[in-house]
């Protein structure tokens, strides 16, 4: 599928394509506050159901680090009219798939069912946000979860430490510097009571946003949603007021840690970067591609292909509208750390200077228009996105339009933000050594 929609996007072009795909919204705001948007979509008879609450990592005190993401694995553990683990069979004995996910940014939760269980979905999502059983049995047992999988993901991993340990160091205010799956000892000092405070102050109405995508009856949809969620109250404690604000970096940081788990030596670089819908977040989107997204790309060419200093080379810049970072990551062979530094600082000197060329930001718009049209296909992928457009700028139209933003990129915009963003004092670098 996604060979026939490149060969499309290069015959015909992005205004024939775009016009062949449109997302129809409908947007409905309940009086406690809970915004709603509804997109029909009736080519498989499946229907998607995503939930955005405005709450990640980024919104924790110094402290109490990892609730975020503690509560991915509490919303599973029961409400009044569900036991625990049972959310899971009901999905999954409907003949549907289930998950949530957690980053600085946001939380959120998606099911994706055939189209006549609509109603499932929204009366065990709203359960969960009204009754949520948050008592110290569920809580010592997901804490004891979220530990293991720190050991299993991060400390007994390769690589594991590598991004924290780079963020860690890049951002120096901590709303964004620590780890999402937060800390150990903040957890092991938490209490159930801590637990159910973040619960009452960011599991409400007014901090949701919920998306439905698919093939369902549109007014049917509207009175569910209604039945469901329109008596539920917003609690009454406040959200944390902190501060997101990160200063300009003003020398290079270096840095290295061991790994013993590691088989090869990594480096991983990561610069200050604009956050999402600024203009300069779309050239350095592009840039992606034409450093390493493709096998065409110029630093996959020398590292990897030409010179073979490198097994990979990858990275890029998130949709993030808080302070940003444009990652590089590269795993080298042994010896070769230093080859593979000089090669990409180069490369990025050499754009500052040379720019790049007509052919590169063809391939890299190229690429975002393929990828444009190829994830519009799914429900599910139109309801993450449609939730992510609305919780963090209010503008779910964007999954229409937000390709018109890299296609006004030009040549200079792309050399322009490189040279703005990746100073040689904006650097931050960390080497992963190996024995």
């Amino acid at each position: 599928m996604r060979k026939i929609l490149t060969f499309l996007l290069l015959f015909y072009g992005v205004g024939i394509m775009a016009a062949m795909i449109k997302v129809p919204i409908e947007t409905l705001t309940l009086d406690n506050g809970l915004r709603v948007y509804l997109s029909k979509n009736s080519a498989t008879p499946t229907v998607a159901v995503a939930m955005y609450y405005d709450v990640g990592s980024r919104d924790e005190l110094a402290g109490k680090t990892g609730f975020a993401h503690l509560f991915e694995h509490m919303m599973f553990q029961g409400s009044r009219n569900v036991d625990k683990a049972e959310h899971f069979k009901y999905i999954e004995n409907n003949g549907g798939q289930m998950n949530g996910t957690t980053s600085r940014e946001r939380t959120n939760y998606y099911e994706i069912l055939p189209s006549n269980q609509l109603e499932l979905a929204l009366w065990l999502e709203a359960d969960r946000m009204e009754s949520l059983m948050v008592n110290n049995i569920n809580f010592e047992n997901q804490r004891a979860v979220v530990k293991e999988e720190k050991l299993s993901s991060y400390d007994n991993r390769p690589y594991g430490l590598m991004f924290p340990t780079l963020e860690g160091m890049a951002y120096e205010n901590p709303q964004y510097s620590h780890p999402v799956i937060g800390s150990v000892e903040d957890l092991d000092n938490a209490k159930v009571e801590d637990a159910q405070k973040f619960f009452k102050q960011y599991y409400n109405p007014n901090n949701a946003v919920l998306v439905i995508c698919g093939d369902f009856d549109l007014e049917k949809a509207k009175s569910l949603v209604k039945k469901y969620f329109g008596n539920i109250k917003n609690s009454e404690e406040k959200k944390n007021v902190v501060d997101f604000t990160e200063p300009k970096q003003k020398a290079k940081k270096s840095k290295k840690i061991e790994d013993k788990l590691a088989k090869l030596p990594a480096l991983a670089i990561a610069y200050k970067a604009p956050s999402a819908l600024e203009a300069d977040f779309y050239a350095l989107s592009m840039l992606e591609t034409i450093l390493f997204n493709t096998s065409s790309s110029r630093l996959y060419q020398k590292l990897v292909k030409e010179k073979e200093l490198a097994l990979s080379i990858s990275g890029g810049i998130n949709l993030q509208r808080g302070p940003n970072l444009f990652y590089i990551y590269s795993i080298t062979k042994k010896g070769n750390v230093d080859k593979v530094k000089k090669i990409i600082y180069d490369e990025i000197e050499k754009i500052k200077k040379e720019g790049i060329s007509d052919d590169e930001l063809a391939k890299a718009k190229n690429r975002v228009k393929t990828d444009f049209v190829f994830q519009l296909q799914s429900n599910l992928n139109r309801a993450l996105q449609i939730g992510t457009y609305a919780l963090y700028f209010n503008k779910p139209e964007l999954i229409e339009t937000e390709y018109e933003l890299y296609e006004k990129v030009t040549k200079e915009d792309v050399k322009e933000a490189v040279k703005k963003y990746f100073g040689k004092e904006s650097i931050n670098e960390l080497e992963v050594v190996v024995k």
